[in-house]
């Protein structure tokens, strides 16, 4: 038989197929055999189409007689192993674009490019049909998405590009590739040969979507780029001389006070702050008028540092506060971040080692007048501080650590010395916590013994860490001791439309706000009393949102919020996500959850109300 006429007569067995199976028997009408055939030209993957065109409206038939039984209050159980007929086989026209879409991708299907599992020319059963429609959905995202990064990725991605996957493992790629490329998003604000030094080190070869992310969220590894002296630093400094200014130069901290877009994206493009990053004059003012104060920031250089270290610059968008108030531990939050955008937790500590207390009324001015901790200020005029510098110094720290016992005390130094302990700096604090309090810091910092003894039979809580990065760290190890790996969902809907989500949220004062993802920022996000999500959203994601309204109004609070007791690596450095994967498992993989969290899945068995399972159990 020569090719033309093997070609002939597949193309004969595939379109009879599907006259054997549906055309015939009556399952599919003329009509629809007019539509697939429209599609397909009656080609060798027409029984597969048939086979996509059949599963889609039976789940179009079930979906519409439940929608029926709810509002008529009759029992109507979606069975997924019986047959339902109807009247009119016609699919809507959204549906028809989606079968369209996949033929044309099975069209120019590459084996060598995300193969899917089980995939057939022939055909496939029954059984497998959804796993060939949720794996083509999610396959085509990620040809989309992988596109974006460069060509060194794709070389040295190549192995894992060719692996099979089914449906499961498809769409875990899709959500992982999704929030590296947030990531890699992070190095837009480099210079192209600076980025291209990070990407050798980040696609290294036979690396896969798991390494990247777990290379990414370290994010001291997409830091730097371009070294750092002080040299070149005054250099930038003079080139922008109109929007950077050095207002403390000594013993190897130098502070620049910063007063346009263009200048903190020139010395901050080593860094993660969001400010550095986007193009053009809306983007970058917008940025800049959201986190600078009366236009100014001040970046803290340290020279000590590494200058693609987290530590090597740190930026102060608002001006601190120096008093003593029952608001002492929050009042200074949300002002000072390092190179990693990671919020410094003992603000005035850094100020006191960096420049000294005495200096930074003067220095970190932010064209306010200054009046001072208001009647604890021991002079009128902030000038006068050079009079007596010791003595203010004293009161400063007389004044802010007043009213605290001992054991606040110590508390207080330790946390202020685990932000940076092998800093030299932080020895006289070492010093001052041995020989006033006689605790040893050395002694008490155990982290490293901690992540590399890390076991499930005894998970120890934050507490016990000095660092809260090191916590984080140890967190990572007991999720992957726990071999959970990717969950698998299965579910009978995967996308669902916005506008139908809009209806069933309404009656729950739930807004939704419709927002396509533009590739930059979050694909959905959640407030207490909204979703924002795309036209059509992956049900898992829009159950996770949900878990974040559930969360903000009730405050939810317990051991699924546990960073230990994380059901998937996603942001797993944060709680109210580990909710939120938590939540969404235990609706979409119960009996995973059980297995891997069982005290987990008990605590939101019993926390969530009837209302709210109500609520999601009608989204599925």
């Amino acid at each position: 038989m020569n090719i033309r006429n093997f070609i002939r007569h597949h193309l004969q067995e595939t379109l009879g197929s599907a006259e054997k199976n549906y055309f015939r028997p009556g399952k599919l009408s003329p009509r629809a055999k007019q539509i697939i055939l429209h599609i397909t030209g009656g080609d060798a993957w027409t029984k597969l189409i048939s086979d996509i065109y059949y599963a889609e409206l039976q789940q179009s038939i079930k979906a519409g007689n439940w929608a029926v039984s709810v509002v008529s209050g009759s029992d109507y159980e979606i069975d997924n192993n019986k047959e339902e007929t109807t009247a009119d086989d016609t699919l809507n026209i959204d549906t028809l674009r989606q079968i369209k879409g996949y033929y044309l991708q099975l069209k120019s299907y590459n084996k060598n490019i995300f193969p899917i599992n089980g995939l057939d020319i022939n055909g496939v059963d029954k059984n497998n049909v959804w796993n060939i429609i949720r794996s083509l959905r999610y396959r085509a995202k990620i040809i989309e998405n992988i596109k974006k990064l460069p060509s060194i990725a794709l070389r040295n991605m190549r192995n894992d590009i060719r692996t099979p996957r089914n449906s499961n493992e498809l769409q875990e790629y899709d959500r992982l590739l999704e929030y590296f490329l947030g990531y890699y998003e992070l190095l837009s604000n480099r210079d192209g040969r600076y980025k291209k030094a990070i990407e050798n080190k980040m696609f290294r070869a036979n690396i896969t979507i798991s390494d990247l992310l777990n290379f990414a969220e370290e994010k001291e590894n997409l830091l730097g780029g371009k070294k750092f002296s002080i040299i070149n630093i005054k250099k930038i400094v003079q080139e922008y001389q109109n929007e950077l200014d050095i207002v403390y130069n000594q013993k190897n901290i130098m502070v620049i006070d910063v007063t346009s877009p263009e200048g903190i994206k020139a010395i901050g493009c080593n860094s993660l702050w969001c400010f550095t990053y986007g193009t053009g004059f809306e983007s970058a003012y917008r940025n800049w008028s959201q986190y600078s104060t009366n236009g100014h920031v001040y970046v803290i250089i340290n020279f000590t540092k590494e200058s693609d270290s987290p530590d090597f610059m740190h930026v102060l968008i608002k001006p601190l506060s120096y008093q003593n108030d029952d608001s002492e531990n929050t009042y200074n939050n949300d002002k000072l971040f390092n190179m990693a955008n990671e919020q410094e937790e003992s603000p005035l500590w850094f100020i006191d080692y960096t420049v000294g207390l005495k200096n930074a009324p003067g220095i970190f001015h932010f064209d306010i007048s200054y009046d001072g901790p208001t009647s604890k200020w021991p002079y009128e005029d902030p000038n006068q501080l050079k009079l007596d510098l010791k003595e203010i110094r004293n009161k400063i720290r007389e004044y802010l650590f007043e009213n605290i016992d001992n054991e606040e005390m110590i508390q207080t130094l330790i946390d202020a010395i685990s932000t940076d302990s092998n800093n030299p700096r932080m020895q006289k604090y070492k010093d001052i916590l041995k020989n006033q309090y006689g605790v040893d810091y050395d002694e008490l910092d155990k982290d490293k013994l901690y992540i590399e003894s890390a076991n499930l039979e005894n998970i120890l809580s934050k507490d016990k860490f000095m660092n809260w990065d090191n916590y984080v760290k140890y967190a990572k190890k007991i999720f992957q001791l726990r071999g959970m790996g990717t969950i698998h969902i299965n579910y009978l809907k995967e996308g669902i439309s916005a506008e139908e989500v809009k209806k069933i949220l309404e009656p729950y004062k739930i807004e939704v706000i419709i927002k396509e993802y533009s590739g930059e920022g979050n694909y959905a996000s959640a407030t207490n009393s909204s979703i924002t999500i795309p036209a059509v959203v992956d049900l898992g994601v829009l159950i996770h949102e949900l878990g974040h309204v559930y969360d903000h109004q009730f405050y939810h609070d317990g051991i699924s919020k546990l960073l230990t007791n994380a059901s998937s690596p996603y942001r797993i450095q944060n709680s109210n996500e580990v909710f939120a994967e938590n939540f969404m498992h235990f609706f979409l993989a119960p009996e995973q959850l059980k297995k891997y969290l069982p005290e987990v899945y008990d605590d939101l068995d019993r926390r969530i109300s009837s209302n709210w399972k109500q609520l999601i159990y009608s989204l599925l």
